[in-house]
């Protein structure tokens, strides 16, 4: 549950939207349930809250690291391209700018062919 005053939410969501950065409180980021019950899903927006998510679901996957380098960079860039066809995703489903989701549709399609390429340095 959300502590904040209302000014205090006042002045956080003209800061999420002056700054188009996601709302931290407390020196830490809002998850998605977090950001709800602050009322700063209106500003994030469920399409903005769903990238965010995206994001932070990413950043919390453990990551071992089996010092073989090849292995390593192969297995993070797999976890980094799979993160970013997500988001993708999310802006074919509700983006505006055509352009961008051209360039979207392009980048999926080559990072698509990049994880498959990888996959053999990953085991």
């Amino acid at each position: 549950m959300c502590c904040m005053a209302t000014s205090s939410k006042k002045a956080l969501m003209r800061l999420v939207v002056s700054t188009r950065r996601s709302p931290i409180v407390s020196g830490k980021w809002l998850d998605a349930s977090e950001a709800r019950s602050c009322g700063l899903v209106d500003v994030m927006g469920g399409a903005a809250a769903e990238l965010h998510r995206i994001m932070e679901e990413s950043k919390a996957m453990p990551m071992t690291m089996s010092g073989n380098v090849d292995k390593d960079f192969a297995t993070m860039m797999t976890t980094h391209h799979k993160t970013a066809i997500k988001m993708i995703d999310v802006l074919q489903q509700n983006g505006k700018a055509s352009d961008l989701k051209a360039l979207g549709a392009k980048m999926k399609a080559n990072q698509q062919v990049e994880i498959k390429k990888m996959e053999p340095f990953t085991q």
